[in-house]
């Protein structure tokens, strides 16, 4: 009986391939008919050294990855290599660009992309105020696919993934998820449009930006309340909120009574 099983289970697993190898060939025949839908812009953005881009990308363990150099089909085919955006794998940037297309002329600009793809916020406004801020449900293929994307970067060391985490503290992991595909969706609108390839600055240097962007607020906010910011060395805060402990264990109960205010 164990036998029969087995042999049972390799016939299955035997037509499951020829089965995929089926589907990846006519997939391979519909990626070489098309044509790009601006082959000079195509030609002229792209680099000689990227025209053959690599099959996968590096540390790429998917099982389910096609046969065929899909890659190389949609860098020919856009202009830009969708697939080196972090996140994003050669399916997902299939059913991206079976959903939205190659023409980024039907929206006027990245906010109104997004609004579609049903990543942007929702305000509900009453006398000016947001009491209720959310994003619409819907069925959009492309927002499932860039939210998968957001997804695979939670613990990369990209800028992606700096952001994923620094926004999950403050908003929790789910909206944090919708606003990094929001980032990514934006990403992909604008390598589609411009036909500019994808750059990545890293985690560091996104934490050393957001750093310096938050330095330079708070310098402008105590400069507008007439104070003015100096650095202050770690060490000597540390041994200031110590050396503040320490009188306060120390001091006698009676005369921590006298420091306390009194109530009215």
């Amino acid at each position: 009986m164990r036998a029969g099983y087995s042999r049972v289970d390799a016939s299955d697993r035997l037509c499951g391939h020829l089965q995929l190898s089926a589907c990846d060939a006519q997939v391979e025949h519909a990626f070489a008919v098309i044509k790009p839908h601006c082959e000079s812009t195509a030609e002229a953005s792209v680099p000689a050294r990227a025209a053959v881009p690599p099959r996968r990308k590096p540390h790429s363990h998917s099982k389910n990855a096609p046969e065929g150099n899909t890659r190389a089909h949609i860098l020919r085919i856009t202009g830009v290599d969708l697939v080196a955006v972090h996140g994003m794998s050669d399916s997902l940037a299939q059913t991206i660009l079976a959903e939205i297309g190659t023409d980024m002329s039907k929206w006027p600009d990245d906010k109104h992309f997004c609004s579609w793809l049903g990543l942007a916020p929702n305000n509900d406004l009453s006398g000016g105020k947001v009491l209720k801020s959310r994003t619409m449900k819907n069925r959009n293929r492309a927002a499932q696919a860039f939210r998968m994307a957001a997804q695979s970067v939670i613990r990369s060391h990209c800028a992606f993934g700096a952001f994923y985490r620094r926004l999950t503290g403050r908003l929790g992991p789910a909206q944090a998820l919708v606003a990094t595909a929001h980032k990514i969706a934006r990403t992909v609108y604008h390598m589609l449009k411009h036909r500019v390839p994808y750059y990545d600055i890293g985690a560091a240097e996104y934490n050393k930006r957001f750093r310096e962007r938050e330095m330079h607020y708070l310098q402008k906010k105590a400069a507008k309340l007439g104070y003015k910011l100096s650095p202050v060395c770690c060490q000597a805060a540390v041994r200031a909120v110590s050396e503040h402990a320490i009188v306060e264990l120390s001091a006698p109960r009676s005369f921590c009574s006298h420091l306390r205010p009194k109530s009215s």
